[in-house]
């Protein structure tokens, strides 16, 4: 038995099953080897991407394997001993999830599992007929290098021209941010004698206001005035005139009445002479 693979293409963008692919019952040899398009194009997987081989059996149990992704588009699934245990139909699908695990693409086809596929000690055929079946298998498996390889090549054009959008869109990006910095300028504000300035690459602010100055010269003393001239005593009844004792305070009748008085005030006293 030729120890190969099972190599055709699925559209991402179609829904229903896209082929049919006969194994043989019970074969854990062969594998898919499936190259993902997107309109005839290469469908280009981000790195980090997960595929997982679904398969509905004609027993009813449900397959679930992971699959290994070559180059970015081309997905492999290895046979294990339950894919091929049931003869029937399966359907099968290949579901690819992002690196966040969001169902990309499931794109569709049916396996057919057949016992009556005939092993290599069955076949009987002359040596000619080697020959012929040897150049027929030679000439396939060119074949399918140069698809491979032309797939291949179809991949790493689709990866450059995906690394050169990236790279305007980066620089795009780039553009804005230079207008959006322009457009916002710069701010400043002032608390004090701290100035604060703002712009897009940060913010940084100074205290404007210097050290204390040094004390000045004392200055010269001023020169004495000029005394003024003594005042005028005032008019009676206007104030500026000081009585004098003895001269204005009292009469002689107040003197005598003051005498009066105290002399009243001592009644004891014999004799009191003035």
């Amino acid at each position: 038995m030729l120890r190969s693979k099972y190599k055709f293409s699925l559209d991402i963008k179609l829904t229903q099953s896209q082929v049919s692919i006969p194994v043989m019952l019970n074969d854990t040899i062969w594998g898919f080897y499936i190259n993902l398009i997107d309109d005839g194009k290469p469908f280009i997987l981000p790195d980090g991407c997960r595929a997982v081989f679904i398969a509905k059996k004609p027993d009813g149990n449900t397959l679930f394997n992971d699959c290994i992704i070559e180059k970015n588009n081309i997905v492999r699934y290895d046979f294990t001993a339950n894919t091929t245990n049931v003869e029937g139909v399966s359907y099968c699908e290949i579901r690819i999830y992002s690196p966040a695990g969001r169902m990309l693409t499931c794109p569709r086809f049916t396996m057919v599992v057949d016992h009556r596929v005939l092993l290599d000690d069955e076949i009987i055929f002359s040596e000619s007929e080697k020959n012929t079946l040897d150049s027929i298998i030679l000439s396939e498996n060119a074949r399918q290098q140069a698809e491979l390889e032309r797939a291949a090549a179809e991949v790493e054009r689709a990866s450059v021209a995906a690394n050169a959008a990236e790279a305007v869109r980066k620089a795009e990006e780039a553009v804005a941010r230079a207008e959006d910095a322009v457009l916002r300028g710069v701010t400043h504000s002032w608390e004090g004698s701290v100035l604060t300035v703002t712009s897009t690459i940060g913010t940084s602010s100074a205290d404007l206001k210097g050290p204390p100055g040094a004390d000045g010269k004392d200055g010269a003393d001023g020169k004495d005035g000029v005394d003024g001239k003594d005042g005028k005593d005032g008019k009676d009844g206007n104030g500026g005139y000081t009585p004098i004792k003895g001269t204005d305070y009292f009469t002689e009748a107040d003197k005598n009445e003051l005498v009066t008085e105290l002399l009243n005030r001592l009644p004891r006293a014999e004799e009191v002479s003035v």
